[in-house]
């Protein structure tokens, strides 16, 4: 924990969300505090287990050259003996965001920052859309929007990305960076001048292109992670009940236009909506 804490990059995030979903189980860290984690005793795990598995929704993932049968007798064998038990507890949705701006002092050389908001669930019908719109702004891609306003025309950051996490009953957006706190307003100012391109200016047909075949390109090269993979097909079954090929999201990609991406822009990126969370060198 205090190795965590000490790694404003890794911490950031998670201060991040307990923001962005004040007073909510989404927003609470994961790994507890010293007092809960030195108290937890033998029978805290059995308890636990006991009121939150459901072992109707364990998914068995597996990429490799391997038949359906023997990886069914192999799951048999290792896990078909798992007695049966079953979860009532409800999910609490999500409700009340608020944008807000804080600022925290940290034994930290420069500042770091995240900037977001609530956004689309799960199920929402324009999630692709606005996954594509964020990897336009501030995706791995060298040729993002951000990175070639913040690191290679000013020289403000190292690196600046752009991440959306869906929920089923909410989702966030939220861009991070660092930079020297001297630069910290400006950066800020240039992320707001991004979104103002991407809501009132059109992409054009070029542009659009582009975007579709890199994300396209990332797409495919994260199938080549065969640990990634499993993992997204077992996310896929556990929040949608299906795995959507690749082909079907790469047809998917190709209906989207430029007026797709123009509305989702205006949808989602008002600067009033986005909170920030600043960590500055003390």
């Amino acid at each position: 924990m205090a190795l965590y804490r000490d790694t404003p990059e890794d911490s950031l995030q998670d201060d991040f969300d307990e923001i962005i979903f004040q007073n909510h189980a989404l927003g609470r860290n994961i790994l507890g505090t010293e007092e809960t984690v030195s108290s937890f005793k033998k029978e805290d795990f059995i308890n636990f287990i006991g009121k939150h598995i459901d072992t109707s929704k364990i998914i068995l993932s597996s990429v490799g050259s391997f038949s359906f049968n023997k990886i069914l007798k192999l799951a048999e064998k290792y896990v078909g003996d798992i007695q049966q038990m079953s979860s009532n507890r409800n999910r609490i949705d999500y409700q009340g965001y608020k944008p807000v701006n804080i600022e925290v002092r940290k034994p930290i050389s420069q500042a770091h920052c995240a900037v977001g908001t609530t956004t689309y669930p799960l199920q929402h019908p324009d999630r692709l859309k606005l996954f594509m719109l964020l990897n336009i702004l501030g995706g791995p891609g060298m040729n993002s929007r951000l990175n070639l306003s913040l690191r290679e025309k000013y020289g403000y950051v190292n690196g600046i990305a752009a991440s959306y996490s869906p929920f089923p009953d909410t989702g966030a957006l939220g861009i991070y960076f660092a930079t020297e706190q001297r630069n910290l307003k400006k950066s800020l100012q240039l992320i707001w001048k991004e979104f103002d391109k991407l809501k009132n200016q059109s992409m054009g047909r070029l542009q659009l292109h582009t975007a579709k075949q890199q994300l396209k390109g990332q797409l495919a090269m994260s199938e080549e992670n065969y640990s990634g993979m499993m993992l997204m097909m077992a996310k896929s079954m556990l929040d949608l009940n299906e795995i959507i090929s690749i082909d079907t999201i790469f047809n998917k990609i190709d209906q989207v236009t430029a007026y797709d991406l123009l509305e989702i822009a205006n949808d989602v990126l008002e600067k009033d909506q986005m909170s920030v969370l600043s960590y500055l060198p003390e």
